[in-house]
């Protein structure tokens, strides 16, 4: 049977806009398939590279990767690109080159911007004019240094956001809410707080925490619209000690979709957090970790969320037959009227030693919603 080749009949805009998911290198390979492919990846309006993907040889790959883009942007410089997402190994330098070239982006109308650091020591690479695009869709940056723009933030933009172990100076998290406070539209918004990060939130009332209390008050605010969170175990203590000590947090109205991790005495305060967002209208999606074995399990309010909105729910690395999981996984099957689905994960060791599916007949409450569907992954 003869072969036909479907995908070249695909018109150049579809072809880019596929080769625009791969990484670069591999985009690359295809100008060998035929004479039609042979300039293609030129015109994919976006890069996905990483420097340890250069050649060595006859330059430093960081060297190559510099000569490579100064070539790119010459042949594009009277266009702009969509994406732009470096992995960055440094040794030998170029950060200016580096820093030079986000900037050119920038100004040019660069709409998703993704930079990964791989680097000894903290870099500050962000031009001022980042806090000013007006066509950045989405960022994301990994272990960078933030400095406290003099100007207002305006990304009127920007609706995805994620800052993985950033770095500041003095004005610590200040320079995060102040970029958070320019985005208009965020949505879906990921903060990963660096593992040296060593903002206490234990004594909130007490004076020398005044500042942070304040910073905390304000960045809470600011956040309070967008609809995707992710919370580490370190900032739903925050919040735990927010609400307890200063009052309610703000209300989430947007929020939608909701992922926790939670530490084996820390799972009360999944309550506590819903019930001091009583405004959640529309949260449909809440997906916990325990990478502990939870204790102290004594849910008794039910946050309005529950009876009136909450479709689905995922509890991961569970341990079978553990009573407080059991009593979490009876809680939700008892006071979620709307639920679909409740997805439950459980660790190795506790699959490796018994059936997941024997935890169905652990449960004794009845489910509120009757086509609630529990899946046992």
């Amino acid at each position: 049977m003869e072969e036909f080749d479907y995908i070249s009949e695909f018109p150049d805009c579809l072809l880019t806009q596929i080769l625009l998911n791969l990484p670069t290198k591999d985009s690359v390979k295809t100008s060998v398939l035929s004479k039609r492919w042979r300039n293609l990846w030129l015109n994919v309006p976006g890069l996905r590279l990483r420097t340890f993907d250069f050649p060595v040889f006859p330059y430093p790959y960081e060297e190559g990767f510099v000569r490579f883009m100064d070539r790119f942007m010459e042949f594009k410089c009277r266009s702009r690109l969509q994406k732009f997402m470096i992995t960055y190994f440094e040794h030998n330098g170029y950060r200016d080159r580096l820093m030079e070239l986000i900037g050119t982006l920038v100004d040019r109308g660069i709409q998703h911007l993704y930079v990964y650091m791989h680097t000894c020591n903290r870099v500050d690479f962000i031009r001022q004019n980042i806090y000013k695009s007006k066509t950045l869709v989405s960022l994301k940056l990994y272990n960078v240094e933030l400095k406290n723009p003099e100007f207002v933030v305006s990304l009127p933009c920007l609706k995805i956001l994620k800052l993985e172990n950033i770095f500041h100076g003095e004005d610590g998290p200040l320079v995060v809410e102040k970029l958070i406070s320019g985005c208009p539209v965020l949505e879906d918004l990921e903060l990963i707080r660096p593992f040296d990060d060593n903002v206490g939130y234990g004594s909130l009332t007490a004076p020398k925490y005044s500042r942070n209390r304040d910073i905390i008050g304000d960045f809470l605010t600011v956040i309070s619209s967008v609809r995707h969170t992710i919370i580490c175990y370190s900032t739903s203590k925050m919040l735990y000690s927010y609400s307890k000590q200063l009052g309610p947090i703000p209300q989430f109205h947007n929020l939608y979709h909701l992922q926790a991790r939670f530490s084996s005495s820390s799972l009360q305060l999944l309550p506590t957090f819903l019930e001091s967002c009583p405004a959640c209208p529309n949260l449909k999606n809440l997906i916990m970790e325990f990478p502990f074995e939870p204790k102290n399990i004594d849910f008794h309010k039910v946050p309005q969320c529950l009876i009136s909105t909450l479709e689905y729910v995922q509890i991961e690395e569970l341990i079978l037959k553990e009573k407080s999981g059991i009593k979490l996984v009876d809680y939700f099957l008892e006071n979620s009227a709307v639920l679909k689905k409740l997805t439950l994960s459980f660790t190795y060791h506790s699959k490796k030693k018994q059936d997941p599916e024997s935890y169905k007949k652990l449960l004794t409450s009845t489910k509120l919603s009757p086509t609630c569907q529990i899946i046992i992954d």
